[in-house]
């Protein structure tokens, strides 16, 4: 089992929530594609220089392609600042960065009672990096604002009169007619009119309108979130006509802290795009959002990561289908309250706590 911050864990996280040495302000992580590296490694390289540094907690993420979903958590222990980085611990898992495969790195900000009272999105997803918000937090974490990685996701497909294209997923970026699904993502419709197949995640998407034999998405990862992944995106609609873009996948919210009191919206829903005449595109899949606490306030339902009907068109076959919902889950060892949509998974996990003797936060 990866090091995810688990009592199952092969072997342990060793932070908990953070020192807390980020303060209680939201400030931008950094974010870089890597290089591909095998399992048992603890060197990194890194698609560009940035402001990564000596001592940042990270998450190592493999958002598309081959093993798309597995991640970890690991300490950068030299090198932040260039493109060459070494991990204080070896790799749980292989992470393959070429063509239809990509990975990414995202440093872990440290809070102490963060407060979100505005809008705080996630990077939009550019088929190298991005997609993400995780964060962890020493203390209580308030959403009074919103959390958001909605559309954030796989992007969908492109649109081509007359030609159908398939949504990105797991199994590889967007674009082509083949009318198989693209992993999580629509299939295309074979290079006819009609819509493409919609986002898949928790479950497989939607079939395309009139005659494209086009697939929906495939369902991916799982309930416990131990594989995590963005939406899938919906193909593009398509007529002699008009067409439209396919919708975008939600993305992926990852919040470990000591409390979580949530009293308006984290949201990693996907995206439809609206009607174009004769077309609208085929929804994304609702993303993931990763929960580990103490004790959380959920809200009623503010908690979301499903998928949007797409607007009817003034011809049927070119409308789009509804996609798949997301995954939430929760890991908690104390407490919690509250409803989510779809419903959460929970596992009371007695291991989700602080760790004593982090360096302590100096205040001034």
């Amino acid at each position: 089992m990866s090091r995810q911050f688990r009592s199952d864990d092969t072997d342990k996280w060793k932070y908990g929530f953070g020192d807390g040495h980020d303060a209680a302000t939201y400030s931008v992580p950094a974010n870089a594609g890597i290089a591909t590296v095998s399992a048992g490694g603890f060197a990194i390289t890194l698609d560009s220089a940035s402001s990564f540094a000596n001592g940042d907690l990270v998450l190592i993420h493999q958002t598309r392609g081959t093993g798309a979903g597995n991640w970890e958590l690991n300490k950068i222990a030299s090198g932040g600042g260039t493109t060459s980085i070494t991990l204080k611990h070896a790799l749980m898992n292989s992470y393959t960065d070429s063509g239809a495969s990509q990975a990414q790195i995202i440093e872990l900000k440290e809070y102490n009672g963060l407060t979100v009272s505005t809008t705080i999105n996630a990077p939009v997803w550019d088929g190298n990096k991005g997609g993400i918000i995780a964060f962890l937090d020493k203390a209580t974490c308030t959403i009074s604002g919103t959390l958001s990685a909605t559309g954030k996701g796989f992007r969908g497909g492109p649109a081509v009169n007359y030609n159908t294209q398939r949504g990105e997923g797991t199994g590889g970026d967007r674009g082509g007619t083949t009318q198989s699904a693209n992993g999580s993502g629509g299939g295309g419709g074979g290079g006819g009119a009609g819509a493409g197949g919609s986002g898949g995640h928790a479950n497989a998407g939607n079939v395309g309108g009139g005659n494209t034999g086009a697939e929906g998405g495939l369902a991916v990862g799982n309930s416990s979130l131990t594989s995590i992944n963005f939406g899938g995106a919906g193909a593009s609609s398509s007529s002699s006509n008009s067409s439209q873009n396919g919708g975008e996948g939600g993305g992926i919210i990852i919040i470990f802290a000591k409390n979580i009191v949530n009293s308006s919206l984290i949201d990693a829903s996907g995206i439809t795009k609206p009607q174009n005449n004769e077309c609208s595109g085929p929804s994304g899949a609702g993303g993931s959002i990763l929960l580990k606490c103490v004790t959380a306030t959920l809200g009623s339902s503010t908690i979301t990561s499903t998928s949007p009907t797409p607007p009817a068109t003034n011809w049927d076959g070119g409308r789009g289908s509804i996609g798949s919902v997301g995954r939430i889950h929760l890991d908690y060892s104390g407490s919690y309250t509250g409803t989510t949509s779809p419903a959460i998974d929970v596992r009371q996990d007695l291991t989700i706590k602080p760790v004593v003797g982090l360096r302590p936060v100096m205040i001034f």
